[in-house]
């Protein structure tokens, strides 16, 4: 009989952590737990499984390709966890009776179906802070110093939190007369600036079907790099054409001004080209990029007014 030998490899994008590795890694997991506890979070924690129906339709085109999604046993449709912010949703939706606003943190596994490299893989953990059941832009802020305060507690020094508002971007594209049925074509080519040419990026929003003179103003303006305070002055006049891009602005102002408050504007950024790719996000939007030692985006979410809705009607 002949002897069969297993395979040692894991899955392709799945990685084993031996213990010198995971002794560095619960010290940082120990370190963002103490900041999350410090600013009022309680923790959660749901399945690695979800049924199909509750993952799909939240992420955009993009990311509905990368859902890890099989039929059990049962014939059910079954999708590993994608995020844990839809998740969330679900058990806020469950749970009618949790006292709001509801600040919860999760640090768990996720999966994603993506193509493999650097610092990409299928298998990975999220550290997530939420706020449930506040309109209020002071959430936005106290989301936005967390990050700041993990990032200095890990000895991060060179970053910068990147911060932009979705009613903005809508309000921007009205200005330009970009229609609603092609705006998130054009999100999402405005996305990608930075990791494609400014040839690709032209040439994309051609196919969303832009003319030749929008396009060259739109990502003329996206290319500008100025200050925060300068940039605001700048897209003032094209975001009040509209209520929408008049409310987006406002709420930058007005996050603006607290992290003023709590000292931690020095480590943020206005960034219109900001996009951030899930479709569920309804205004404030930020990422934090670690700039040295280069580490790229590290941190990111937004504020998505709609989604438990979606459970609840």
């Amino acid at each position: 009989m002949k002897k069969v030998i297993l395979t040692t490899q894991t899955p392709k994008g799945t990685r084993d952590f031996l213990p010198e590795e995971m002794v560095k890694r619960n010290f940082v997991v120990n370190k963002i737990k103490k900041a999350f506890e410090k600013y009022g979070f309680d923790p959660l924690e749901t399945p690695a499984i979800e049924y199909l129906e509750v993952l799909t339709g939240k992420y955009g085109e993009d990311g509905e390709k990368l859902i890890y999604k099989f039929q059990d046993m049962g014939g059910r449709s079954i999708a590993l966890r994608y995020d844990l912010t839809v998740p969330l949703c679900r058990v806020v939706a469950a749970n009618p009776q949790l006292p709001l606003p509801f600040k919860r943190y999760q640090l768990e596994k996720v999966w994603r179906y993506d193509k493999p490299g650097k610092g990409r893989y299928r298998e990975f953990w999220q550290c997530d802070v939420d706020i449930v059941g506040s309109s209020k832009i002071i959430s936005d802020a106290e989301i936005v110093s967390l990050i700041v305060e993990v990032l200095k507690g890990l000895k991060f020094n060179d970053f910068v939190v990147k911060i932009n508002n979705r009613k903005l971007l809508n309000g921007l594209l009205q200005s330009f007369e970009i229609e609603k049925e092609k705006a998130n074509a054009v999100l999402r080519a405005i996305d990608k600036i930075g990791k494609k040419s400014v040839e690709e990026i032209k040439e994309e929003l051609s196919q969303a079907g832009l003319t030749f003179g929008t396009i060259e103003k739109l990502v003329e303006l996206m290319l500008e790099d100025l200050g925060t305070e300068q940039a605001l002055d700048k897209i003032k006049p094209l975001a009040e054409k509209s209520e929408e891009g008049k409310e987006g602005f406002e709420e930058v102002k007005e996050l603006f001004s607290y992290l003023k408050q709590a000292q931690n504007d020095a480590y943020c950024k206005f960034d219109l080209k900001l996009v951030r790719g899930l479709d569920y996000y309804t205004g404030s939007i930020f990422e934090a990029v670690v700039e040295s030692p280069q580490g790229g985006s590290i941190a990111g979410g937004g504020r998505y007014d709609d989604l438990i809705g979606l459970f609840t009607g």
